[in-house]
């Protein structure tokens, strides 16, 4: 009997995903592919855990750039000018936001990421009791 549904069952998923990518402004995993081809091309130091010293993992940045590129993409339709005039290496970036929501810093960040030629993270700083707040913490840091 599963058999049998199988050729169905198949054939609604498909109709389904097509549906969907068509409300999506992109297949998400192509999108998922971008971001991992542009993290893989990040230096870092990652530990046998999948962390860097700072607490930075880039599994858990790929999984959660996803929802951050589609906001910077298609919501705030952000348009980023000049990034190619960022020295190389390390520097400070600083972002002056004036409401509750960094929105801005989340999408300076996506910036660097996804249209930085290398691509860079960006490592945020805050109020000094963000880092206490339950998952938060560990949110902000990874």
């Amino acid at each position: 009997m599963a058999d049998a549904l199988q050729p169905i069952t198949s054939g609604v998923m498909r109709t389904l995903q097509e549906l969907v990518s068509g409300f999506l402004p992109l297949s998400t995993r192509d999108l998922k592919r971008e971001i991992a081809d542009r993290l893989a091309r990040i230096p870092n130091r990652i530990n046998d855990y999948g962390y860097d010293a700072y607490g930075f993992s880039p599994k858990w940045m790929q999984s959660m750039a996803v929802p951050g590129v589609l906001l910077y993409r298609h919501y705030f339709r952000s348009v980023c000018f000049d990034i190619d005039r960022l020295p190389p290496g390390r520097m400070l970036l600083v972002a002056n936001h004036a409401g509750q929501l960094p929105f801005d810093g989340a999408m300076i960040s996506t910036a660097l990421l996804m249209e930085a030629d290398p691509p860079r993270i960006a490592r945020g700083m805050a109020e000094y009791f963000i880092p206490r707040l339950p998952w938060l913490n560990v949110a902000l840091t990874r």
